[in-house]
């Protein structure tokens, strides 16, 4: 009876696990693309810097406030991509416990249930999947981490 169940439990388990090292991918691209432009638009600002003189003399301001303010657009909207996918995840990862036990008693049977011993699963099939899940997270997002710092370095 419980064979099934467990059997389902850990089916979701893995594919969290899949979704977590596609969306740290996802958001290691974002953030590695998000690097980029933070140094595209601060070397633009250096030269800006170093020029001012000639952008004076030739009536460019304008035209380099613009092109700032380009980046910028696309380093902002790069960023807010980046923190709505990494706070949808974390939401999903904080409360995968709850979720996949849910998903366990959803499809066990009603009949051969017995309040004290369901309680007591949920509370452990919580605990476990919370911290197996965020742990695993964490490791992930650090790998993924070094990996862009790594990228950036070169």
């Amino acid at each position: 009876m419980y064979g099934p169940v467990v059997l389902l439990s850990y089916v979701l388990m893995a594919l969290l696990l899949a979704l977590q090292f596609g969306s740290n991918k996802y958001l290691a691209a974002l953030q590695y693309k998000n690097c980029q432009n933070t140094d595209q638009r601060i070397a633009l600002i250096s030269n800006s810097i170093k020029g001012i003189k000639q952008i004076k003399v030739r009536l460019q301001e304008d035209e380099y406030v613009q092109k700032i303010n380009e980046i910028r657009t696309r380093e902002m909207n790069t960023y807010g991509k980046y923190v709505n996918i990494k706070q949808l995840c974390s939401a999903l990862y904080f409360n995968s416990g709850v979720i996949i036990s849910a998903i366990v008693f959803m499809c066990a049977d009603p009949s051969t249930l017995e309040l004290g011993k369901v309680f007591s699963t949920i509370a452990l099939l919580g605990y476990m999947f919370n911290f197996s899940v965020l742990f695993s997270n964490f490791a992930i997002e650090a790998l993924y981490t070094i990996k862009v710092f790594n990228q950036r370095v070169d």
